[in-house]
């Protein structure tokens, strides 16, 4: 009975469980390889840790506060998904904010994150292009 238990002992230690439930993204180390003792055998993408980035017109910011919902439509995908603002840079991206006037100031865009909520059917694989859709204005 002590071999038995042995035995199921060092299958368990040959056994490894993720500590996050998601995706196999990149596998580092395939059957047949060798990998040092503590070194990545492969990056896991996190279920609940799917995040979209995009960019907003400096008109459109105030509809994209921290906290703020919005949906993401995805090709392939047969509903949008909804997500949530996490932050949104407070200067513009890929230009120079002492080169624009007044009248300019509208154009600039700004880099927006949003994380997405919810399970979904669907899958998104990292760098996927998305389309943000706008929830009408209100009032």
């Amino acid at each position: 009975m002590a071999g038995v238990a042995q035995v199921e002992w060092l299958l368990q230690q040959k056994q490894v469980t993720a500590p996050v439930e998601g995706v196999v993204q990149e596998i580092f180390v395939r059957q047949g390889e060798f990998a040092q003792a503590g070194a990545a055998v492969l990056s896991i993408l996190q279920k609940d840790s799917l995040r979209v980035r995009f960019f907003v017109p400096n008109d459109l910011r105030p509809r994209f506060l921290p906290g703020s919902q919005f949906q993401v439509k995805v090709s392939g995908c047969d509903e949008p998904l909804m997500a949530r603002t996490t932050r949104v840079s407070a200067r513009p991206e890929y230009t120079n904010p002492l080169m624009f006037g007044p009248e300019l100031r509208d154009r600039l865009s700004f880099l927006t994150e949003g994380r997405i909520e919810g399970a979904s059917k669907c899958s998104v694989p990292p760098g996927t292009p998305v389309g943000v859709i706008l929830a009408q204005a209100q009032g």
